[in-house]
Parts: C-alpha cells; structure tokens; sequence
C-alpha cells in the first residue's frame, strides 16, 4: 500500500508539525517557571534492563512530567 500526498498535504504537514513544537516548547517554559523539571532523560540498558529501569523510575518520573523518558535498548527505544 503506498501512501501519495499532494504539495498542499505536505506543507500542512510542515505548518502542522511547527506548532506542535511550539506548544510542547511552551508546556516545558510553563513547567520550567512552575519550577519542574523538563526535557529528556535517556538511558541506554541491556535488554532486561528496560522492565527494571521502568520500576526503579517509575516514582521519578510521576513527580517530573515534564520529562520525556526513553530508554534505548540498543536499537528498540521505549518511551514513556
């Protein structure tokens, strides 16, 4: 199945994608000010290592939603 898109799709896409961003970039100032903290935070583990590391963050990452969490077990990332 190939998926075909027209100029126009691809520009609102683009105009699309830049005000995501610039939503996410104004929810990580808010929480910034509010004095939380934010961005990302990733760690790269052995295969097991991503149910452990999941748990033993698990609190961390309740208290600090302004934090994207992906954990790299070489090439499968899991995010949070």
């Amino acid at each position: 199945m190939r998926l075909h898109t027209e100029v126009v799709g691809r520009e609102i896409t683009a105009v699309v994608e830049r005000s995501t961003s610039q939503v996410y970039a104004i929810n990580y100032k808010t929480m910034e000010y509010k004095g939380q903290l934010t961005g990302r935070l990733k760690i790269s583990v052995v295969s097991a290592g991503k149910y452990i590391m999941s748990y033993f963050l698990s609190d961390f990452m309740k208290e600090n939603n302004g934090l994207k969490f992906i954990i790299d077990e070489g090439n499968i990332f899991f995010k949070h």
